[in-house]
Protein backbone atom coordinates (compact mmCIF):
# COMPACT_ATOMS: atom_id res chain seq x y z
CA UNK A 1 0.00 0.00 0.00
CA UNK A 2 1.51 3.29 -1.07
CA UNK A 3 1.30 6.45 0.98
CA UNK A 4 -1.09 8.26 -1.31
CA UNK A 5 -0.56 11.92 -2.10
CA UNK A 6 -3.86 13.67 -1.42
CA UNK A 7 -4.78 16.87 -3.22
CA UNK A 8 -6.75 18.90 -0.71
CA UNK A 9 -9.82 20.51 -2.40
CA UNK A 10 -9.50 24.25 -2.63
CA UNK A 11 -12.22 26.65 -1.62
CA UNK A 12 -11.95 29.54 -4.11
CA UNK A 13 -13.24 31.94 -1.45
CA UNK A 14 -10.67 30.97 1.16
CA UNK A 15 -7.15 29.65 1.64
CA UNK A 16 -8.54 27.45 4.40
CA UNK A 17 -10.45 24.23 3.68
CA UNK A 18 -12.89 23.26 6.43
CA UNK A 19 -15.55 20.57 6.35
CA UNK A 20 -17.64 18.02 8.23
CA UNK A 21 -16.78 14.41 7.33
CA UNK A 22 -19.81 12.11 7.78
CA UNK A 23 -19.61 8.58 6.36
CA UNK A 24 -20.07 4.98 7.45
CA UNK A 25 -16.30 4.58 7.87
CA UNK A 26 -13.14 6.64 7.76
CA UNK A 27 -12.15 5.37 4.33
CA UNK A 28 -9.13 7.52 3.39
CA UNK A 29 -6.03 5.39 2.71
CA UNK A 30 -2.69 5.95 4.42
CA UNK A 31 -1.92 9.32 2.84
CA UNK A 32 -0.13 12.64 3.17
CA UNK A 33 -0.54 16.18 1.83
CA UNK A 34 1.48 19.41 2.15
CA UNK A 35 -1.28 21.16 4.10
CA UNK A 36 -1.47 21.23 7.90
CA UNK A 37 -4.55 19.50 9.29
CA UNK A 38 -6.59 19.75 12.49
CA UNK A 39 -9.06 16.88 13.02
CA UNK A 40 -11.68 16.51 15.75
CA UNK A 41 -13.38 13.10 15.98
CA UNK A 42 -17.12 13.50 16.59
CA UNK A 43 -18.09 9.83 16.19
CA UNK A 44 -16.23 6.57 15.56
CA UNK A 45 -13.46 4.50 17.12
CA UNK A 46 -10.63 2.33 15.92
CA UNK A 47 -6.89 2.71 15.36
CA UNK A 48 -5.04 5.95 14.61
CA UNK A 49 -1.91 5.80 12.42
CA UNK A 50 0.35 8.85 12.44
CA UNK A 51 3.85 8.34 11.02
CA UNK A 52 5.15 5.33 12.95
CA UNK A 53 2.58 5.77 15.74
CA UNK A 54 -0.33 3.37 16.21
CA UNK A 55 -2.91 3.71 19.01
CA UNK A 56 -6.65 3.44 19.63
CA UNK A 57 -8.82 6.50 18.99
CA UNK A 58 -12.36 7.37 19.99
CA UNK A 59 -14.78 10.27 19.81
CA UNK A 60 -13.64 13.48 21.46
CA UNK A 61 -10.00 13.46 20.38
CA UNK A 62 -8.32 16.39 18.61
CA UNK A 63 -5.13 15.93 16.56
CA UNK A 64 -2.92 18.46 14.79
CA UNK A 65 -0.74 17.28 11.90
CA UNK A 66 1.91 19.27 10.04
CA UNK A 67 2.15 18.92 6.27
CA UNK A 68 3.56 15.74 4.68
CA UNK A 69 2.99 13.59 7.77
CA UNK A 70 1.45 10.26 6.62
CA UNK A 71 -1.70 9.36 8.55
CA UNK A 72 -5.10 7.72 8.59
CA UNK A 73 -7.85 6.67 10.98
CA UNK A 74 -9.07 3.06 10.64
CA UNK A 75 -12.38 1.84 12.07
CA UNK A 76 -12.24 -1.48 13.90
CA UNK A 77 -15.99 -2.08 13.60
CA UNK A 78 -18.85 -0.48 11.70
CA UNK A 79 -21.25 0.38 14.51
CA UNK A 80 -22.66 3.89 14.11
CA UNK A 81 -21.23 6.63 11.90
CA UNK A 82 -17.74 8.03 11.37
CA UNK A 83 -17.79 11.80 11.78
CA UNK A 84 -15.04 14.37 12.10
CA UNK A 85 -14.48 18.09 11.81
CA UNK A 86 -11.48 18.84 9.58
CA UNK A 87 -9.57 22.08 8.94
CA UNK A 88 -6.70 22.17 6.42
CA UNK A 89 -4.42 25.05 5.45
CA UNK A 90 -1.00 25.80 3.98
CA UNK A 91 1.58 26.50 6.66
CA UNK A 92 2.79 29.61 4.82
CA UNK A 93 -0.62 31.13 5.55
CA UNK A 94 0.55 31.82 9.10
CA UNK A 95 3.34 34.45 9.08
CA UNK A 96 6.43 33.86 11.19
CA UNK A 97 6.12 36.93 13.38
CA UNK A 98 7.00 37.22 17.04
CA UNK A 99 3.37 37.44 18.21
CA UNK A 100 2.70 34.01 16.71
CA UNK A 101 5.79 32.22 18.02
CA UNK A 102 3.72 29.90 20.25
CA UNK A 103 1.63 28.80 17.27
CA UNK A 104 4.74 28.16 15.17
CA UNK A 105 6.20 26.09 18.01
CA UNK A 106 3.05 23.95 18.08
CA UNK A 107 3.22 23.46 14.30
CA UNK A 108 6.85 22.37 14.62
CA UNK A 109 5.82 19.80 17.23
CA UNK A 110 3.00 18.69 14.93
CA UNK A 111 5.67 17.33 12.55
CA UNK A 112 5.23 14.24 14.72
CA UNK A 113 1.50 14.74 15.31
CA UNK A 114 -0.04 16.35 18.41
CA UNK A 115 -2.88 14.84 20.42
CA UNK A 116 -4.46 17.49 22.64
CA UNK A 117 -5.88 17.02 26.12
CA UNK A 118 -9.60 16.41 26.54
CA UNK A 119 -9.99 19.68 28.45
CA UNK A 120 -8.48 21.88 25.72
CA UNK A 121 -10.21 19.89 22.97
CA UNK A 122 -13.60 20.55 24.50
CA UNK A 123 -12.81 24.24 25.00
CA UNK A 124 -11.96 24.83 21.33
CA UNK A 125 -14.73 22.60 19.91
CA UNK A 126 -17.26 25.47 19.65
CA UNK A 127 -14.67 27.55 17.77
CA UNK A 128 -13.96 24.68 15.37
CA UNK A 129 -17.67 24.18 14.73
CA UNK A 130 -18.10 27.90 14.17
CA UNK A 131 -15.28 28.02 11.63
CA UNK A 132 -16.69 25.07 9.68
CA UNK A 133 -20.43 25.64 9.93
CA UNK A 134 -20.81 29.42 10.06
CA UNK A 135 -19.80 32.47 8.08
CA UNK A 136 -16.89 34.52 9.36
CA UNK A 137 -13.23 35.38 8.96
CA UNK A 138 -11.73 31.89 8.82
CA UNK A 139 -8.17 33.16 9.10
CA UNK A 140 -8.82 34.99 12.38
CA UNK A 141 -10.82 32.04 13.69
CA UNK A 142 -7.99 29.64 12.84
CA UNK A 143 -5.42 31.82 14.60
CA UNK A 144 -7.62 31.94 17.70
CA UNK A 145 -7.98 28.15 17.72
CA UNK A 146 -4.25 27.53 17.24
CA UNK A 147 -3.34 30.12 19.86
CA UNK A 148 -5.65 28.41 22.36
CA UNK A 149 -4.18 25.00 21.53
CA UNK A 150 -0.63 26.30 21.96
CA UNK A 151 -1.36 26.71 25.69
CA UNK A 152 -2.01 22.99 26.13
CA UNK A 153 0.86 21.78 28.33
CA UNK A 154 -0.57 18.23 28.25
CA UNK A 155 -0.50 17.80 24.46
CA UNK A 156 1.20 14.54 23.44
CA UNK A 157 3.48 14.04 20.45
CA UNK A 158 2.50 10.86 18.62
CA UNK A 159 5.04 9.66 16.06
CA UNK A 160 8.67 9.04 16.96
CA UNK A 161 9.53 9.90 13.38
CA UNK A 162 9.97 13.64 12.86
CA UNK A 163 8.38 14.52 9.53
CA UNK A 164 9.73 18.04 9.80
CA UNK A 165 12.55 16.28 7.98
CA UNK A 166 11.61 15.32 4.45
CA UNK A 167 11.00 11.63 3.83
CA UNK A 168 11.40 10.45 0.26
CA UNK A 169 8.38 9.18 -1.65
CA UNK A 170 10.16 5.85 -2.08
CA UNK A 171 10.53 5.55 1.70
CA UNK A 172 6.88 6.48 2.24
CA UNK A 173 5.82 3.85 -0.30
CA UNK A 174 7.82 1.20 1.53
CA UNK A 175 6.42 2.32 4.87
CA UNK A 176 2.90 1.99 3.47
CA UNK A 177 3.69 -1.49 2.18
CA UNK A 178 4.99 -2.47 5.62
CA UNK A 179 1.89 -1.06 7.37
CA UNK A 180 -0.43 -3.07 5.17
CA UNK A 181 1.57 -6.29 5.46
CA UNK A 182 1.67 -6.08 9.26
CA UNK A 183 -2.05 -5.27 9.52
CA UNK A 184 -2.91 -8.33 7.40
CA UNK A 185 -0.43 -10.79 8.95
CA UNK A 186 0.27 -9.79 12.56
CA UNK A 187 -1.63 -12.87 13.82
CA UNK A 188 1.00 -15.26 12.50
CA UNK A 189 4.77 -15.59 12.65
CA UNK A 190 6.48 -12.95 10.49
CA UNK A 191 10.13 -13.44 9.61
CA UNK A 192 12.59 -10.67 8.84
CA UNK A 193 13.48 -12.51 5.63
CA UNK A 194 9.84 -12.49 4.47
CA UNK A 195 9.19 -8.79 4.99
CA UNK A 196 12.61 -7.79 3.64
CA UNK A 197 11.84 -9.68 0.43
CA UNK A 198 8.49 -7.89 0.23
CA UNK A 199 10.39 -4.58 0.14
CA UNK A 200 12.97 -5.96 -2.32
CA UNK A 201 15.75 -5.52 0.24
CA UNK A 202 18.27 -7.78 1.89
CA UNK A 203 17.69 -8.44 5.58
CA UNK A 204 20.51 -6.09 6.71
CA UNK A 205 19.31 -3.36 4.31
CA UNK A 206 15.74 -3.73 5.53
CA UNK A 207 16.83 -3.51 9.16
CA UNK A 208 18.78 -0.31 8.44
CA UNK A 209 15.86 1.17 6.49
CA UNK A 210 13.36 0.34 9.18
CA UNK A 211 15.46 1.60 12.09
CA UNK A 212 16.28 4.80 10.19
CA UNK A 213 12.65 5.61 9.36
CA UNK A 214 10.93 4.32 12.49
CA UNK A 215 13.67 4.94 15.09
CA UNK A 216 13.23 1.43 16.45
CA UNK A 217 13.93 -2.16 15.34
CA UNK A 218 11.30 -4.01 13.34
CA UNK A 219 10.76 -6.50 16.17
CA UNK A 220 9.88 -3.68 18.60
CA UNK A 221 7.43 -2.13 16.15
CA UNK A 222 5.76 -5.49 15.48
CA UNK A 223 5.32 -6.07 19.22
CA UNK A 224 3.81 -2.60 19.64
CA UNK A 225 1.33 -3.29 16.85
CA UNK A 226 0.37 -6.71 18.24
CA UNK A 227 -0.18 -5.28 21.72
CA UNK A 228 -2.31 -2.45 20.26
CA UNK A 229 -4.51 -5.04 18.55
CA UNK A 230 -4.64 -7.20 21.67
CA UNK A 231 -5.72 -4.16 23.70
CA UNK A 232 -8.73 -3.61 21.48
CA UNK A 233 -9.64 -7.31 21.57
CA UNK A 234 -9.55 -7.23 25.37
CA UNK A 235 -11.93 -4.26 25.38
CA UNK A 236 -14.28 -5.29 22.58
CA UNK A 237 -14.53 -9.07 22.88
CA UNK A 238 -15.22 -11.73 25.49
CA UNK A 239 -12.42 -14.00 24.21
CA UNK A 240 -10.07 -15.47 26.79
CA UNK A 241 -6.66 -13.88 27.30
CA UNK A 242 -5.04 -17.02 25.85
CA UNK A 243 -7.20 -16.76 22.71
CA UNK A 244 -6.31 -13.08 22.31
CA UNK A 245 -2.61 -13.78 22.81
CA UNK A 246 -2.69 -16.40 20.04
CA UNK A 247 -4.79 -14.18 17.73
CA UNK A 248 -2.26 -11.37 18.22
CA UNK A 249 0.61 -13.51 16.97
CA UNK A 250 2.08 -14.78 20.24
CA UNK A 251 2.79 -18.49 20.50
CA UNK A 252 3.90 -18.14 24.12
CA UNK A 253 1.43 -16.86 26.74
CA UNK A 254 4.28 -15.84 29.07
CA UNK A 255 5.84 -13.73 26.29
CA UNK A 256 2.47 -12.09 25.64
CA UNK A 257 2.16 -11.15 29.32
CA UNK A 258 5.72 -9.77 29.34
CA UNK A 259 5.18 -7.65 26.22
CA UNK A 260 1.76 -6.43 27.36
CA UNK A 261 3.14 -5.20 30.68
CA UNK A 262 6.04 -3.58 28.87
CA UNK A 263 3.81 -1.42 26.65
CA UNK A 264 0.71 -0.97 28.82
CA UNK A 265 2.16 -1.10 32.36
CA UNK A 266 -0.77 -3.39 33.27
CA UNK A 267 -1.48 -7.08 32.94
CA UNK A 268 -4.04 -8.06 30.26
CA UNK A 269 -6.55 -8.85 33.02
CA UNK A 270 -5.99 -5.47 34.72
CA UNK A 271 -6.29 -3.67 31.39
CA UNK A 272 -9.57 -5.37 30.54
CA UNK A 273 -10.99 -4.59 33.98
CA UNK A 274 -9.89 -0.94 33.77
CA UNK A 275 -11.29 -0.18 30.30
CA UNK A 276 -14.02 -2.73 29.58
CA UNK A 277 -16.89 -0.75 31.11
CA UNK A 278 -16.05 2.38 29.13
CA UNK A 279 -16.81 0.49 25.91
CA UNK A 280 -19.67 -1.68 27.11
Amino acid sequence: MKAVFEKVPEDPSSEITAFLYDQKDFDAPWHFHPECELTYILEGEGLRYVGNHIAPFQAGELVLLRGNLPHFWKNTHSIGRSKSLVIQWEEKLIPSIIDLHKIMRSLAQASQGLLFSQAISQEVLPQIKSLILEEGNHFIQLLEILHHLSDDTEAQQLSKLDHGKRVSLESQDRMGLIFRFISENFGRKISLKEIAALCHLTEPSFSRFFSSNFQKPFSSYLNEYRISQASRMLIESHDSIAQIAFASGYESLSLFYTQFRKYKALSPKQYRKAYKLDFA
